[in-house]
């Protein structure tokens, strides 16, 4: 068999079409609506947004009642701050808007909107300004998992209404609140007791981090392609995929650097022209040739989407920039 490098460039391109599908594929399936309730008032209003599973870690024997799995969510930071957009965002705030909350996680979530759900309020700072026409399509291989037992776990259960996977918030965790700037990214954690919802998410992470790799050997011998996609709920509704590029504009650099963590390694974020509506915020940004970071504390943590500003382009053009909240990548 044929090494990828010694194919010819017409059959390294279908190949790349075919892995890029399918990472795409991946990364759809780790993707979910976020949707953020008073505890109080669960019917009232609420805020909504994205998020994206990078990790899942299993507890205690598989064979007892105790076995449980902690899967660790990645998302935007303001999606939790019900105040007005400020430069410095309020910790003390998110906390408690975490605390007198339910946080709903669902995966899969591939329906059109009810009139309950139209009540949510927007958090999310991500809307097109421009007026611009959507340009989202739908993202590929959405299956709702509505053949799934139903548990009786409060924190991983079958929605009645949508028959979705659903997995409650039970942990916030430390957001980069040590930089002077706004970086816009956290995770919490969900605690998932129903071995069936363990299994879906553990193959799903395998399929993502195992297509993740070979696609990334395999895009160093093509560092001219230049692509950013992004895979959300936009306005709640069905995933959506949106493709771009990164690239510097006026007023944004197409990638800052806000800090060497430590050798090799930096925290940075990217500016790119995605077309983006509300309720993408914390929807995961996958970005071609991008090194492989893992999740936690030596690794650091991938991009979500952030926010859109207004900026120029060369031709002195007003147009909206979509930015990523801070992640971390290698430097090799």
């Amino acid at each position: 068999m044929k090494s990828f490098s010694t194919v010819s460039s017409t059959d390294q391109k279908e190949v790349l079409f075919e892995d890029t599908h399918q990472l795409l594929e991946s990364m759809s399936g780790l993707t979910g609506l976020l949707q953020i309730l008073e505890k109080e008032d669960p019917y009232g209003s609420f805020f909504y947004g994205t998020g994206f599973i990078v990790r899942l870690k299993k507890y205690g024997d598989e064979e007892s009642d105790d076995f449980y799995a902690i899967v660790t969510v990645s998302t935007a930071y303001h999606i939790f701050n019900d105040d007005e957009r400020s430069d410095i965002p309020s910790y003390k705030k998110v906390n408690e808007i975490w605390s007198r909350s339910t946080i709903k996680f669902k995966l899969d979530y591939n329906q059109e909107l009810n009139s309950r759900d139209s009540e949510g309020r927007d958090s999310d700072k991500s809307g097109d300004s421009s007026g611009s026409e959507s340009i989202f399509s739908d993202a590929p291989g959405l299956v709702a998992e509505d053949t799934v037992s139903e548990s009786s776990s409060s924190d991983s259960e079958i929605d009645k209404k949508d028959k979705l996977i659903t997995f409650y918030g039970s942990q916030l965790l430390e957001t980069d609140k040590d930089l002077d700037y706004k970086s816009d990214w956290c995770a919490f954690e969900c605690k998932i007791t129903n071995t069936s919802h363990i299994k879906i998410v553990e193959e799903r992470l395998s399929s993502y981090q195992s297509c993740m790799s070979q696609l990334y050997q395999k895009s160093k011998l093509h560092e001219d392609i230049n692509l950013v996609v992004i895979i959300g709920h936009p306005h709640m509704k069905p995933k959506r995929i949106s493709l771009g590029q990164h690239r510097k504009f006026k007023k944004s650099p197409e990638m800052e650097i806000l800090k060497e963590v430590r050798s090799h390694q930096i925290w940075c974020r990217y500016s790119y022209d995605n077309v983006v509506c509300n309720g993408i915020s914390g929807a995961p940004v996958f970005i071609w040739g991008q090194p492989i970071s893992g999740f936690g504390y030596w690794f650091g943590h991938p991009h979500n989407h952030s926010e859109t500003t207004d900026d120029e382009d060369d031709d002195h053009k007003k147009v909206c920039v979509g930015k990523s909240t801070i992640g971390t990548e290698n430097i090799v």
